[in-house]
């Protein structure tokens, strides 16, 4: 890649954590229709200086419209530095939205298999660029699965060649491993990098939180404090030192820290939430509730701080004031299902089965993770069963054993199922084979699993004999799909004397 120094400057301005002169820097640069691509370079490092800032929506902002820019320019091309930068977009998403990087990890696919398509028979094809790309995609796509983790290997090979992004790559390596809980692996590349720059952005609130996460707690206040000092604006940094504090139990500390954290950057909500968790602590919950609305009045397009407003609320037994902060919620975010799912869970925790129950439906209307989905429709059912509603109970169990959620383990689901079968007279044994019946999705290859929970005689063999007509029907569908013209001999007759032999 053949970068102008102008932009070159601007990557050493954020190297050196200079981050206000960075932006300013790349601001003033005037934009060249002839050389894009420096361009492209200099608006990285403006964007992940808005995120080392902690002014999350900026950088956000930055990187969407660099994309957006690339997308205009480019058609359908794709260059080297179009995949770093959904690179390192996609590192920000995650660290603050799993669900919206999992969401948007696609879109880094497609970057690298055009990248590829295009360029691979070319002498400037960078192989090393492109398995960079694909390493953080399978990282993201895997993730919280820590058997699958042959893309570091990849990654590791990556940052051995790829001299012009070496330092971002070895704190994404530490970054993946820490993510991965395997703290040792991720303070040896983070010393590694420190060696080479101690000044990279956030690298020392990295060390820090690992430090943390190994129980060294001299070494992560240590490390804390450095960070403050490299970069002193950083609600994030100032916000984990406070917490660090909190978790000493130097709470005095801990609130100096908040009060910075705030005043240095008061759209950074995590603080707010994190103060609010300490003073909830001590009891003092007409504070708390005060630092979330203050939180909320400044980020009023905020989510996140409404659900810990409700969380108080529920825990006051405040319900009907939880419900108005959900509906301003929903108002905000009308498709999302997750904060009606979690004041339903937070309800259902309190035994508020009828009040619990409108939630959970209301979640399964609207957005939610396929986990999410599992337990919404478990609790569902439980709450339905609690208030003696069992037919509404054993039809949810039914429709959530229908589904297909992948790690959702549904053992007790499935005793759920085998005890209304067993010992639920106020289902008649008509309904109970009528809903039995009326699944033939997934729910049709558990049959055995339901067989193993109930005691019950009659549903045993009756759950056996479904599972035999199940096998059957599976294997005439397969004959006829792979078996039956092969079989068919000159008269054109089928030879199901041969199958059903």
């Amino acid at each position: 890649m053949d970068i102008n120094q102008l932009a070159i400057q601007a990557r050493q301005l954020f190297l050196d954590s200079r981050l206000e002169e960075c932006k300013k820097y790349v601001d003033e640069i005037e934009f060249d229709e002839n050389d894009f691509l420096s361009y492209k370079y200099a608006q990285i490092y403006k964007g992940l200086s808005f995120f080392e800032l902690s002014q999350q929506q900026l950088g956000q902002q930055c990187f969407l419209d660099l994309i957006s820019l690339c997308q205009q320019k480019n058609k359908n091309d794709s260059d080297e530095l179009d995949i770093i930068i959904q690179i390192l977009y996609q590192w920000q998403n995650f660290d603050e939205d799993q669900a919206k990087a999992k969401k948007h990890n696609q879109n880094l696919y497609n970057c690298c298999e055009n990248y590829k398509q295009q360029h691979e028979l070319n002498q400037n094809y960078n192989l090393f660029i492109y398995l960079f790309g694909v390493s953080v995609y399978n990282f993201i796509d895997y993730y919280p699965d820590k058997k699958h983790c042959s893309y570091l290997d990849n990654l590791i090979q990556c940052q051995e060649k790829i001299q012009q992004f070496n330092q971002e790559s070895i704190i994404l390596i530490g970054w993946m491993y820490d993510y991965l809980e395997k703290h040792e692996e991720a303070r040896k590349w983070y010393k590694m990098l420190e060696q080479i720059n101690p000044r990279y952005p956030g690298l020392a609130n990295n060390i820090a939180l690992t430090y943390e996460s190994m129980n060294e707690k001299n070494l992560a206040e240590e490390y804390f404090l450095k960070a403050v000092e490299i970069c002193p604006n950083n609600a994030v940094i100032l916000t984990n030192l406070a917490q660090h504090y909190q978790n000493s139990d130097q709470y005095e500390k801990a609130i100096e820290y908040y009060e910075k954290s705030i005043n240095s950057n008061p759209q950074f909500t995590g603080c707010f939430i994190c103060y609010s968790k300490l003073l909830q602590d001590k009891q003092n919950i007409e504070k708390a509730r005060e630092i979330l609305l203050k939180g909320q009045q400044l980020n009023q397009k905020n989510t996140d701080i409404l659900f810990y407003l409700v969380s108080l609320e529920v825990q006051e037994s405040n319900y009907q004031k939880a419900q108005e902060y959900v509906d301003l919620a929903v108002e905000i975010d009308p498709n999302e299902g997750f904060i009606e799912y979690k004041f339903g869970s937070l309800l259902f925790d309190k035994n508020q089965y009828d009040l619990c129950e409108t939630q959970f439906l209301r979640s399964l209307d609207k957005n939610l993770t396929p986990m999410l989905i599992g337990y919404a429709n478990s609790k569902l059912a439980y709450s339905y069963f609690s208030q003696y509603k069992f037919l509404q109970a054993f039809k949810q169990l039914m429709q959530l054993g229908n589904l297909d959620i992948a790690f959702f383990e549904f053992q007790e689901e499935l005793d759920g199922i085998g005890y209304i079968l067993d010992e639920i007279q106020e289902i008649s044994l008509q309904e109970k084979v009528d809903i039995l019946n009326s699944y033939y999705g997934i729910i049709q290859t558990r049959y055995k699993q339901i067989q193993l929970s109930t005691q019950n005689t009659f549903f045993r063999c009756f759950l056996e004999y479904k599972q035999d007509l199940f096998c059957n029907t599976v294997s005439i569908i397969a004959y006829q799909k792979h078996l039956q013209s092969l079989l068919t001999y000159k008269s054109n007759y089928n030879h199901w004397d041969l199958f059903l032999a």
